[in-house]
């Protein structure tokens, strides 16, 4: 690439990064090259989603141009905006169906707003790349009539007054203009199943070539998630190549006579990790951010070593980015950079990274941050203060996961060596979550701790020492019973199912948690017990034991 051979030759691409530093020689150049990868180009831009984007340099639809006008509520709705394809698409089309059917107009409704964003009547339509068109309808005696608004059409085509029919003829038109398009291409179209049968009858009935019969029935769909669409069209385009080199996403399938824009956008990835490695921090920031902008998982090996940048806005940016775009495979891959970092925010901010994702792989890290930090940390904090913020963001996450082995080395090599109140707690309340027991207060009273101090300590290595023979699922069991819970036969047990439920609802967290742990294991659900509320929870156990009850039961007895 032309960018990085001039960066290798500027001896800039293996630069030590440090800030905003002025650089010799041709810097002009390489900016330059630079901008044009980072910048927008001239000209609309859709970004993101159809529906979660926005819009940038919008172009605004004419109100009325040759065989289209806008429907008259869109400009007082100032949903007139789409990107320059779009636009033209619409135009192209118009011009072909005048052409073949005199004084035919489509009539437009809501395309976007000027910069995207969400809009009151659809979930979709926020990256202008979508447009409502009204279809041709036709009056008793089959004369063509002019509408001021969408016509809602039953199964025979008929209006809900019965006053006008379903034009197949022209609707068909558009249908076909809409892709014979040599410039842009259609990804769907969405209609009622009932008119999409019409529409295709009649194609096969006036011999409509093969091909395109083909694209009508892989284009024209009813959408499962909104309205059946049996008042307009809804069409939606695919980004156009330069608009997927800057963010636009396209969702669903590329139908087989669609080309995507895969090299270029390989290319742009490549051109973009350079430039994370670029002379000016500025310039290194704005590419981890256009790397979020372009989905680049790919990429997540870029974002892991600008976590070393000197830079404390790159390194921020590469966290955000990281939390985007990082996959559960690389977790591991965050302990060399986490061992480097030589301040307490930084490594601090790597665990929370780590804690947001909540995978086992991550709890693994996080308790070797604990248990053994001299390994796992830089030397420079080597201090309880220096490593509390890791810490607090680390317990948690070991909660979240951890059982008897995880509890008892907190208890060994971990509480002890806590002198700080706020790690005290943290780390209590990550022993609660793990043993379902509560040392610091008496057992089966409802008393929240107010104070805590070093006889925490004895009192958890005292639990340990007394339960060190026992299972988790014992220790979870004694804690259970001492908030009241009893159980008839074994814990792990399809006749536990009806108290472990009442147990998801109690208002202790690291009770509920534990319910919820436990019933996942009896069910096979996957239920994240520090998702929604514990109500949720225990109402989604009551419905699917009522649904499963037998066969759990009967499954529970062959074994």
């Amino acid at each position: 690439m032309q960018l990085i051979a001039l960066l290798t030759v500027l001896g800039l691409a293996t630069a030590a990064p440090d800030g905003d530093k002025k650089v010799p020689g041709a810097k002009a150049d390489w900016r330059a090259k630079a901008d044009r990868i980072l910048d927008l180009p001239k000209g609309s831009v859709s970004l993101g989603h159809t529906s979660g984007g926005s819009l940038h340099a919008a172009v605004r639809m004419p109100s009325r141009g040759k065989g289209f006008a806008l429907l008259p509520h869109i400009p007082s709705r100032k949903t007139r905006y789409a990107t320059d394809e779009m636009v033209g698409l619409v135009e192209r089309t118009a011009n072909r169906v005048r052409k073949k059917y005199k004084w035919a107009t489509l009539r437009i409704g809501n395309i976007s707003y000027r910069q995207g964003g969400r809009i009151p009547w659809s979930v979709s339509h926020r990256a202008g790349r979508d447009v409502d068109i009204a279809f041709f309808t036709v009056n008793a005696k089959g004369r063509p009539v002019r509408l001021k608004d969408y016509v809602t059409f039953d199964r025979k085509g008929h209006s809900q007054d019965g006053l006008q029919r379903f034009d197949t003829t022209r609707n068909l038109e558009v249908v076909r203009a809409l892709l014979s398009d040599e410039t842009v291409h259609v990804q769907w179209i969405f209609v009622s199943r009932h008119l999409r049968r019409k529409l295709l009858r009649a194609a096969k009935r006036k011999k409509v070539p093969a091909d395109m019969v083909r694209r009508m029935e892989t284009v024209m769909r009813q959408p499962s998630d909104s309205a059946p669409h049996n008042d307009h069209f809804h069409v939606r385009i695919y980004c156009s190549p330069q608009d997927v080199l800057h963010g636009c996403h396209n969702r669903g399938p590329f139908h087989d006579w669609v080309t995507p824009a895969t090299e270029a956008y390989r290319q742009r990835l490549s051109e973009l990790r350079e430039l994370t490695k670029a002379p000016l921090a500025s310039y290194r920031r704005r590419a981890i951010d256009k790397l979020v902008a372009l989905n680049a998982r790919s990429a997540t090996d870029s974002l892991i070593a600008a976590l070393d940048d000197n830079d404390d806005r790159v390194f921020k940016a590469a966290i955000r980015a990281l939390r985007r775009l990082m996959p559960n495979s690389t977790i591991p891959a965050l302990a060399a950079p986490l061992a480097r970092q030589t301040t307490p925010a930084r490594a601090a901010a790597i665990m929370k990274l780590l804690a947001r994702r909540g995978t086992e792989q991550a709890a693994e890290l996080a308790l070797g941050v604990l248990t053994a930090p001299a390994k796992t940390l830089s030397r420079k904090l080597d201090s309880v203060g220096k490593r509390a913020a890791t810490w607090l963001a680390a317990l948690p996450l070991v909660a979240k996961h951890g059982r008897k082995a995880e509890a008892l080395a907190l208890v060994d090599k971990v509480l002890p060596g806590l002198g700080r109140v706020d790690l005290l707690v943290a780390c209590h309340d990550a022993l609660k979550n793990m043993t379902n027991n509560d040392v610091a207060s008496r057992q089966g009273k409802r008393r929240r701790l107010r104070r805590i101090d070093k006889g925490i300590v004895e009192r958890w290595t005292a639990f340990a020492k007394k339960h060190a023979r026992d299972s988790w699922l014992q220790w979870l069991r004694v804690g259970f019973e001492a908030r009241g819970f009893r159980f008839k036969k074994r814990m792990w047990s399809s006749d536990s199912i009806p108290t472990l439920i009442r147990a998801a609802a109690h208002r202790d967290p690291w009770v509920n948690r534990n319910a919820v742990r436990v019933l996942n294991g009896l069910t096979g659900q996957s239920i994240d017990p520090d998702r929604r509320t514990r109500t949720w929870r225990a109402r989604h156990f009551r419905k699917y034991w009522k649904r499963h009850r037998r066969a759990q039961r009967s499954r529970s007895a062959r074994r």
